[in-house]
């Protein structure tokens, strides 16, 4: 797998050696070379020679960094910091390597002596949270199953190409062909070529070699299925020869062809590349305009970084842009693979946090293509071998990378995987929530919409009131929908801020209450209940009818649901009661609609009917109460009016009712006097209730004086005080007698 890590190729042949020379200028030959396992056997050679170990101490710790023989650099890096000479960098670097190790806790130590040495740096303190981030993520459940597949040879196979449900592309050093065998300088193994063969879920089969193959690298790709275009990576070979670097090494670099009838035809290299840094393992977005690859091109933060470049509709390439430090380090990002429908970035990395080797990380992109936040993809995936290659399905609940953990059946073999959870996925749950009784609602039915309200999922509310989502959508904005028989229809935004990958969420609904009047009518003297009573409702907000209906036997009603109550509006009802022998009666009633739909008028009013004769006196039926007048004035005062106007309603809702109004007074003053008053005052209330709209016909006035006094004056000289004046305050009174009906 090492071979896929080097920035460029040096060619061994069999014949080729090296006269004795100067064994450090040899090492350092080898490390300027980047052949550094090489290297840094030379070091310790130059090591055993006498050389101070301080002068050589940066280069053979890099070396065995670099060439993956981490215990070798652990001891390095240690005999650094004991001498005292760690670079903000070695710090980094050291304590990633204490962290495939599964030293935490000493990886964040150095994390925080390097903050301590050199001071606070974004890129120090971000680390320090990817630690914490991963040694979580550690603890959690395997969200992979991995797969064995049939198909891997003896040698090595990596990055799967889909071409269809049944067929792949990989690249695989098995088979050469050529007349002399090539082999890589870094690990002395066969370069690859690509492969097509059939696929199942049991491995591949029918593994045939494409044509197109050069005799060097050809190795990972991806497939542009929109335009019909093929990327993959190739060594610097065009016109039947290769071409080196200033430094003799061959590049790798991005070259595209056409894909037709199953061949790559009319291959050429992308213009982005160079002789002097190399570009491989392209992935291609959904719609072929954007491509990602990996590149130690000039502006790279260490070795080999991940790349982006847009790609117009007549295929021409912009300007690369590195995917900055939040997925790039100053090790190597490798295999990069875009996931478009949920904006994920795959790709393999041994500058991160992880196992050990090259790890698979995601990182999630907005939609500028930024990354958001980077995820190692945890063990059984990743392991403390080199782990790269990752690709899976638009669902993401199946694919397949490459590994050469132990147990394999070559070197670099390919593996598939079942995978649990989708990454993106953001969570989103809570309770639905009564807003007015603050209790939670079971079985509300939920309905997750992205940005252009399309239906995402969904799901229903346990007995709890309990809803999750899992959603693997990149939109940074939702909208919630909840609805539920006798709910209002609740529209909940959802906002994902600072890359949460959780959000808690409680949705409030409106009940829809279902308002309706009952009531009990009863006798005003016996108390005992009336049936057949005609109940006339009235909204006095909307001054319209609402419904006629009778008491039962029991001298109950109760309305349907008045439909235009809502919680919380003010309300007002009339009742109109009507029963043969009876005094017609308006009740009002005014409240505010709460949470008790069960609107109880005998809990606000007592609905009862008098019943009328002639003679009745009206007074008496309806709670009236006392008429006054000024002393010997007979104008109707205001207090007098708000009387009489009760007269008018009980004379309106009474159409054949006629009344005699009689006026008394006490019998203080002259009878005559008396007389002449009651009558004036009897007149001036006929008037005022006339005025209202009562036939004149229906009403007459009768003055009394003091001729029908309810206490005579023997009893009331008897009386003193307020007493006294109580008494004389009894006779004069107005009454209103039925004399027809």
């Amino acid at each position: 797998m090492r071979a896929l890590l080097l920035l460029g190729l040096g060619f061994v042949m069999s014949s080729q050696l090296f006269a004795q020379q100067n064994r450090l200028k040899y090492a350092e030959k080898l490390y300027s070379g980047g052949v550094y396992a090489d290297a840094a056997e030379a070091y310790e050679d130059v090591l055993e020679r006498g050389v101070d170990s301080v002068k050589i101490s940066d280069h053979i710790t890099e070396s065995y960094d670099q060439s993956g023989n981490q215990n070798k650099a652990l001891e390095w890096y240690g005999y650094k910091k004991r001498n005292n000479t760690l670079t903000r960098e070695d710090f980094m670097r050291y304590s990633l390597l204490l962290g495939t190790k599964g030293k935490y806790l000493e990886a964040r130590e150095v994390l925080e002596q390097s903050l301590t040495k050199y001071g606070k740096d974004s890129l120090t303190v971000y680390r320090l949270g990817e630690l914490d981030k991963f040694m979580k993520s550690a603890k959690e459940k395997p969200n992979f199953e991995i797969r064995t597949q049939k198909g891997n040879s003896e040698y090595a196979e990596m990055s799967v190409i889909p071409v269809s449900d049944k067929q792949v592309i990989f690249a695989s050093t098995r088979d050469q062909r050529v007349a002399v065998r090539r082999y890589h300088a870094l690990n002395n193994k066969p370069l690859y070529d690509l492969f097509i063969a059939n696929c199942s879920d049991e491995g591949f089969s029918k593994v045939k070699r494409f044509d197109e193959n050069t005799r060097y690298h050809d190795a990972s790709g991806t497939m542009d299925t929109v335009h019909g275009r093929f990327y993959f990576t190739r060594n610097n070979f065009d016109d039947g020869r290769g071409k080196n670097d200033s430094t003799g090494n061959m590049r790798l670099k991005v070259y595209v062809g056409e894909w037709y009838k199953g061949k790559i035809v009319n291959t050429h290299e992308c213009s982005f590349n160079s002789d002097e840094y190399s570009c491989a393992h392209p992935s291609v977005s959904a719609d072929g305009t954007t491509l990602y690859f990996s590149s130690d091109m000039p502006g790279s933060y260490g070795g080999m970084d991940i790349y982006q470049v847009s790609i117009d509709s007549l295929g021409n390439y912009g300007k690369p842009k590195n995917m900055g430090p939040l997925v790039n380090t100053l090790m190597d990002e490798l295999f990069p693979f875009y996931h478009s429908k949920n904006k994920l970035l795959f790709f393999a990395s041994n500058g991160h946090y992880g196992f050990g080797g090259l790890d698979v990380f995601v990182s999630r992109l907005n939609k500028s293509g930024e990354v958001k936040d980077l995820t190692n993809a945890g063990e059984p995936l990743n392991s403390t071998a080199d782990d790269f290659g990752f690709l899976n399905d638009v669902e993401q609940k199946k694919g397949y990378f490459s590994t050469n953990r132990e147990g394999g059946t070559g070197d670099d073999d390919i593996c598939a995987f079942k995978q649990f959870k989708p990454y993106g996925a953001k969570t989103v749950s809570g309770y639905v929530i009564d807003q007015l009784r603050r209790d939670t609602i079971p079985d509300a039915v939920l309905v997750l919409r992205d940005e252009n309200q399309q239906p995402i999922d969904t799901v229903k509310a346990d007995q709890h009131g309990f809803y999750s989502f899992d959603v693997s959508s990149s939109d940074e904005q939702m909208d919630l929908h909840a609805e539920k028989q006798r709910f209002e229809d609740a529209e909940q935004v959802l906002s994902w801020k600072n890359n949460e990958a959780d959000l808690k969420q409680d949705v409030e609904m409106i009940p829809i209450l279902k308002y309706y009047v009952v009531g009990t009518i009863r006798d005003k003297d016996t108390r005992n209940v009336l049936s057949n009573v005609t109940v006339k409702v009235t909204n006095l907000r909307t001054a319209k009818d609402m419904m006629t209906l009778k008491t039962d036997d029991q001298g109950y009603f109760e309305t349907d649901t008045i439909e235009e109550f809502h919680y919380g509006d003010p309300f007002g009802i009339s009742l109109l009661l009507e029963k043969s022998g009876y005094l017609t009666t308006t009740f009002v009633l005014y409240d505010t609609l709460d949470l008790v739909e069960r609107i109880d008028v005998n809990a606000f009013i007592d609905p009862v009917m008098g019943k009328v004769t002639v003679g009745t006196d009206l007074a008496k039926l309806i709670d009236l109460n006392s008429i006054y007048y000024d002393y010997m004035k007979w104008s109707i005062r205001p207090d007098a009016a708000k009387e009489l106007d009760k007269i008018v309603k009980v004379m309106q809702d009474n159409p054949k009712i006629k009344i005699e109004l009689g006026s008394h007074t006490d019998t203080r003053g002259s009878a005559e006097k008396n007389l002449i008053l009651s009558e004036k005052r009897a007149k001036s209330a006929v008037d005022y209730i006339i005025s209202k709209g009562i036939a004149s016909n229906r009403i007459k006035a009768k003055g009394y004086g003091e001729s029908k006094p309810l206490m005579q004056d023997a009893a009331i000289s008897k009386l003193k005080g307020a007493d006294f004046e109580k008494a004389h305050q009894l006779n004069r009174r107005t009454e209103f007698r039925v004399t027809e009906m």
